[in-house]
């Protein structure tokens, strides 16, 4: 894989790493499939946004997906067609290759003679060899990788071997709609800053999600479909216990690579509210929900929050 895609997974993998945890409450919270009475199984994974003078439209959004997700319900797609412009966490396709080479080679690589090998305990070591037999990896130079950089290839691995994939995800699907309908797009986040935050974590927090994603791999193949099929019944509940915070190791996580995100998320957002016409915004469910969410910031700043119905 080219360096450039490398940092493109990273980035995509931001808000899968913070949905890793559904094996953690598989025995916690009952299989989201049985339950068909809840009010849930009638909604989106879309909500509606609403000040005196505009309109914003947020849908939520996994870090991966799989061609059973498409075509998408004809609300969230008529949403889109109506807004004026898309708002996403990056738009990696504005990213030059040279400027993502450059970017991998500063920061998801060990300088001098630290290596992979003296920066993670024996135990991680023997996960990982563990794990790239059993996903039949094949990394090349792994001992200069930072942890974080492995952890996310692991995860990459996993998602490929579960069925899904990275680009299938909702904010590449309307990215890609956006370009051809030369509706602008515009950014929550700038990529070097968010790829920095995972790759600049010191060693043990790179170690704690290098087990994290060692842990969900082996589970994947089940973990992931329910999580699809959690968003396409527009279960906030279900997604919100499989994702929200999830293992108390992760906890500095959590707070640096999603909560505090959320403000000035919202911030921006609250723009788009503040003006005149209809916008969309694609956001990750781990952003998106919970009560450090965008969503419950929004309302406490006394705006109108629902959750989109499909239409009868």
């Amino acid at each position: 894989m080219k360096s450039s895609a490398l940092v493109r997974f990273a980035l995509a993998c931001i808000p899968l790493v913070a949905l890793a945890g559904c094996q953690s409450q598989r025995n916690k919270t009952p299989d989201a499939r049985a339950d068909t009475r809840t009010d849930a199984a009638q909604k989106l994974s879309m909500w509606k946004v609403s000040s005196p003078t505009a309109t914003l439209y947020l849908v939520g959004s996994l870090g991966f997906g799989n061609d059973a997700m498409y075509p998408l319900p004809k609300e969230i797609e008529s949403a889109f067609d109506r807004s004026t412009q898309l708002i996403v966490e990056v738009d990696d396709t504005k990213i030059p290759e040279d400027k993502m080479t450059q970017l991998m080679m500063k920061k998801a690589y060990y300088d001098g003679d630290k290596k992979l090998s003296n920066s993670i305990s024996k135990q991680t070591r023997a996960d990982l060899v563990q794990s790239i037999k059993a996903q039949e990896m094949h990394l090349h130079g792994i001992e200069q990788m930072k942890a974080a950089l492995v952890a996310t290839l692991v995860l990459r691995t996993a998602v490929e071997n579960a069925g899904m994939a990275y680009d299938k995800d909702i904010d590449d699907h309307f990215v890609a709609k956006a370009k051809k309908a030369n509706k602008p797009v515009a950014e929550l986040e700038n990529f070097e800053r968010q790829y920095a935050m995972v790759m600049d974590m010191p060693d043990d927090a790179q170690e704690k999600l290098l087990k994290v994603c060692i842990a969900e791999a082996k589970t994947a193949k089940t973990d992931l479909p329910r999580l699809i099929d959690a968003w396409k019944r527009g279960d906030s509940k279900a997604m919100a216990s499989m994702s929200i915070n999830r293992y108390p190791e992760m906890a500095d996580f959590h707070k640096k690579i999603v909560a505090e995100q959320n403000t000035p998320w919202t911030g921006k957002l609250v723009d788009a509210l503040n003006g005149k016409d209809q916008s969309i915004a694609v956001i990750s469910v781990e952003n998106l929900l919970g009560d450090d969410g965008v969503l419950r910031q929004l309302e406490k700043q006394n705006f109108k929050v629902e959750q989109v119905a499909p239409s009868r």
